[in-house]
Order: C-alpha cells, then sequence, then structure tokens
C-alpha cells in the first residue's frame, strides 16, 4: 500500500516538475510496481488454490460437504479417521440399539443409520475412503 501513495506521490511531483528525467524515473517505477501487484495477484492465486484443494485432489461440493459434516469431520481428514467416526457413529445410532424404546426413536434411528451409510458411501466412491 505504501508503494502506492509513495508512486502518487512521484506521480504529482513529476506533473508540477515536467521533466524527461521524471518521466523516467515514473516509468522505470511503474515497472516495478506492477511486478509488484502481478507478485501479490499470483501469490493470492496460489493461496486460492490451496484452499480449493483438499487430500486427492478433489474439490469439495455440496454433496461431499454434507457427508463430511454428517460424519463429523474435516474435509482433511485422512481415510482411518473417517472410518473411525463412521464406527462411533454408527455405534451410536444403530437400529438394534433401539430395538426395547418406542417406535419413534427406533424410526429416527433407522433414518440416521442409513444417512451415516449414505454419507460414508458418498466419501468412499469420491475417494476419500479407502
Amino acid at each position: 500500500m505504501w508503494q502506492i501513495i509513495n508512486r502518487i506521490s512521484k506521480l504529482v511531483q513529476s506533473n508540477s516538475i515536467r521533466s524527461n528525467d521524471a518521466y523516467q524515473v515514473l516509468n522505470q517505477e511503474d515497472e516495478e510496481l506492477k511486478r509488484i501487484i502481478d507478485e501479490l495477484n499470483n501469490k493470492k492465486e496460489s493461496s486460492e488454490k490451496k484452499s480449493e484443494n483438499i487430500p486427492n485432489n478433489h474439490k469439495i461440493n455440496d454433496d461431499l460437504k454434507k457427508a463430511f459434516t454428517e460424519l463429523g469431520v474435516s474435509p482433511n481428514a485422512d481415510s482411518a479417521t473417517i472410518k473411525s467416526a463412521y464406527r462411533a457413529k454408527m455405534k451410536e445410532f444403530h437400529p438394534d440399539r433401539f430395538v426395547k424404546l418406542s417406535q419413534d426413536l427406533q424410526e429416527k434411528s433407522r433414518k440416521k443409520s442409513q444417512e451415516l451409510n449414505s454419507a460414508y458411501e458418498t466419501l468412499e466412491k469420491a475417494g476419500y475412503v479407502k
């Protein structure tokens, strides 16, 4: 930012001087400023690409986001972590654990385990689970 302000102040000074030397200095500084801006843009683009990339070079779509959320893991989780989270959630919500409880709880348990299975299959098909 200070480079831009410095450039503007020199531009104002050169307009008052109007000499060939001042224009040469400004042109050299313009090139330097352009190089700096390009460098900053390249850094920004590379950091954006890094944030878009996740393991296995997959881009996260809405289905994958939902699957990761359903299993309670981050998109950067490895295969073992995803499997562990899936097993823990299935153990918690497995329909066999709710056999002696009300029909309503049994139905909720079935739906939840179906959602967990679907989420795990989605991640498996996308290559996150091996």
